[in-house]
């Protein structure tokens, strides 16, 4: 009868009843209240404004201005003698383009091309819309494997904590079978104070476990942004040990240049190198080619070259220039460090993953044992030669010990996931 009971226990705790909740639907549910999400998704809006701002057309950076020329004579008349209105605006990045009109009549439309003109913010812009992108689309996959392995303990000590409370009235029915053989004679006071600490033990470990499920429900209720104390999940649906492929380093290293982490940096370098190159243009006279139409009929054409020398510049900017390559030369190191940085991460997880195959390997050969051991106690109960909370005793060992191995295998596979996710 004990043991249709255990059989009956299992079944209930691997039935999924209809208020159960899957990982996936805790995650849309993570979706649409989680603050964090919900900032990422802000940042990357914001992102795309400026990204946007970029891809207008120069020429609708226009400006207009009107200039009249007022006159007055010594009887206090005034007039506007002459004047003009012009609009400017940029067809292409070094390109200016005006077009003026006298108030006197005569209309002229010039253009300066100025050479070595640094488009550098524009790039920034851009490259930081695609960065945030990529940081933010790395910043999703953490989060959602974070929320899978918080889920996942939550199952397993959820779990362990009912296995607890069996042991916990398994050693309270053999304290009862204690106390009555010490009062027979047939047990010793001591075997009683034994069985009697073995219980203290298990209540205490199972307050620890209450206390540590609490933290972690409240950790995942702030993640997901509602209370999931009273929710009940549903076990993680991952693929089976022997159908995930363990990456090896070169593809976990071509992951990682395509990152936000590696190309965040790559990009610091790009901008020093984009700095050193504009600061050596910036070294040399400006020089602008112009050409203007003019007259009614824009009959009359000129030409101009432009050069602008500044001699205190050409002194200030060398010393510029010797900081610039110090930045240059620290931003590449710094690159290189993570390179090494990220290899040695790679090392450990690769080791880490190694030590958890192995404890799955024991836990099988644990179990199998386990298995062995509940077959020769079943034997045994049938000649006498055991008591019944012996069976029930072992059966709760098995329970535990498959528990530990099914946590221990999704342990194992959010671990390889980690490894690809950057």
């Amino acid at each position: 009868m004990k043991k249709l009971l255990f059989i009956t226990f299992i079944l209930l705790t691997i039935s999924l009843s209809s208020n159960e909740l899957d990982f996936n639907s805790l995650f849309d549910l993570a979706k649409e209240n989680s603050k964090s999400l919900k900032q990422l998704s802000n940042e990357l809006r914001v992102s795309e404004i400026s990204k946007n701002r970029t891809e207008f057309p120069d020429y609708i950076d226009f400006g207009l201005s009107v200039r009249p020329m007022l006159t007055f004579d010594s009887h206090g008349d005034w007039g506007i003698s002459k004047g003009e209105i012009t609009l400017d605006f940029n067809p292409l990045h070094d390109l200016t383009t005006s077009i003026s009109h006298e108030f006197d009549g005569g209309t002229s439309l010039s253009f300066l091309y100025t050479l070595f003109q640094s488009d550098k913010d524009r790039l920034i812009v851009r490259n930081t819309y695609d960065l945030k992108k990529l940081y933010i689309q790395e910043e999703i996959k953490s989060f959602r494997i974070n929320l899978q392995t918080q889920y996942s303990n939550i199952c397993y000590l959820r779990s362990m904590l009912k296995i607890t409370n069996l042991e916990i009235d398994l050693y309270k029915r053999e304290l009862v079978i204690y106390e009555n053989r010490v009062k027979s004679g047939l047990e010793s006071q001591f075997s009683f104070d034994q069985a009697k600490e073995t219980l203290l033990d298990k209540e205490f470990s199972m307050i620890n476990s209450e206390i540590e499920l609490l933290e972690l429900e409240s950790r995942l209720s702030t993640l997901v942004g509602i209370d999931i104390s009273e929710v009940e999940f549903k076990p993680l649906e991952l693929p089976g040990i022997d159908e995930i492929s363990t990456p090896n380093r070169d593809e976990i290293l071509a992951l990682y240049r395509d990152s936000f982490r590696f190309n965040s940096l790559k990009e610091v370098v790009r901008i020093r190198e984009k700095e050193l190159k504009d600061e050596y243009a910036n070294y040399f006279p400006k020089i602008s080619i112009g050409s203007a139409l003019y007259t009614d009929d824009f009959s009359q054409v000129s030409g101009s070259i432009l050069l602008n020398l500044n001699l205190s510049t050409i002194f200030n900017k060398k010393e510029s220039i010797e900081s610039i390559k110090i930045g240059v030369e620290e931003a590449k190191a710094s690159l290189e460090d993570d390179i090494k940085e990220f290899s040695d991460e790679i090392d450990y997880q690769f080791k880490r993953a190694e030590l958890i195959l192995k404890k799955i390997d024991l836990l099988n050969f644990t179990l199998d044992k386990a298995n062995k051991e509940l077959e020769l106690i079943e034997y045994k109960l049938n000649l006498g030669e055991v008591l019944p909370e012996s069976l029930d005793r072992q059966q709760v060992l098995i329970d535990s010990l498959k528990l530990q191995l099914r946590h221990e295998i999704e342990v194992y596979i959010l671990e390889i996931h980690s490894l690809v996710r950057i």
